[in-house]
C-alpha cells in the first residue's frame, strides 16, 4: 500500500485555463521531483510531494501601457525564477480503469488536488541578476490541481502521464509585484 515515485516534466508560469499573467510568452523549463504515496483504498491515495525547477518567461511584443503611454509594445522584459523547493500533501482519486484484454487495471484515470508550500527566488530580470529582489527567497502556499492517465507496465511499475496546475498564493514570482493580486 506504500509506493515511491520520481517525476520530471515541463514547468511553465502559465496554465491551460489562462488567467492573468505579466508576461506574454511563458517558457518551458525542466522540473523534477519525487513522492511517497500511501494507498488508503482502491479509489483514494495521499502522497507527500517534492518539486524543484525553474520558471521563466518573456514579454516579446506584448502591449504594455507603462512602457509606452501611447499604446506601443514593451521592450521584451524577461524573468527567471528558481523554484528552490515545493513540498506538501496531495490527494489522488482514481476515476476508473480500462482493461483491454486481461480483466485487470491496465489503464486508469485520476484527478488530484492538494496544499503545498513553495520556496522560490527571482534570479534575473532582463537577463540581469543584479536586481534587489534576487537576494530574497520567498515562501508561499501553492494549490496543485491535476488530472492524468496511469499505465500499468508491470506488477510494480506504472507510468503516469498527467497535467498539474500549481496555483501560487502570491503575485511576485516574476519580479512584478502587485499588492492587489491583479
Amino acid at each position: 500500500t506504500w509506493s515511491i515515485g520520481l517525476n520530471a516534466g515541463a514547468l511553465t508560469p502559465a496554465t491551460l485555463l489562462g488567467g492573468s499573467r505579466d508576461q506574454s510568452h511563458p517558457e518551458f523549463d525542466l522540473g523534477y521531483g519525487a513522492y511517497i504515496k500511501k494507498q488508503f483504498s482502491p479509489a483514494f491515495s495521499l502522497q507527500a510531494d517534492f518539486l524543484k525547477g525553474k520558471l521563466s518567461a518573456t514579454d516579446e511584443g506584448a502591449p504594455n501601457p507603462f512602457d509606452n503611454p501611447t499604446g506601443g509594445y514593451s521592450s521584451g522584459q524577461t524573468f527567471e525564477s528558481e523554484l528552490n523547493w515545493q513540498t506538501g500533501l496531495t490527494g489522488t482519486a482514481q476515476l476508473g480503469a480500462i482493461d483491454f484484454l486481461r480483466r485487470e487495471n491496465a489503464v486508469g484515470f485520476f484527478v488530484s488536488a492538494g496544499v503545498n508550500i513553495a520556496n522560490y527566488a527571482l534570479n534575473s530580470i532582463d537577463g540581469t541578476s543584479n536586481v534587489p529582489q534576487a537576494t530574497e527567497d520567498r515562501t508561499n502556499f501553492v494549490f496543485p490541481v491535476g488530472a492524468g492517465v496511469k499505465f500499468k507496465l508491470g506488477e510494480v511499475v506504472n507510468l503516469d502521464l498527467g497535467y498539474k496546475m500549481n496555483f501560487l498564493d502570491a503575485d511576485d514570482i516574476d519580479g512584478q509585484y502587485d499588492p492587489m493580486g491583479l
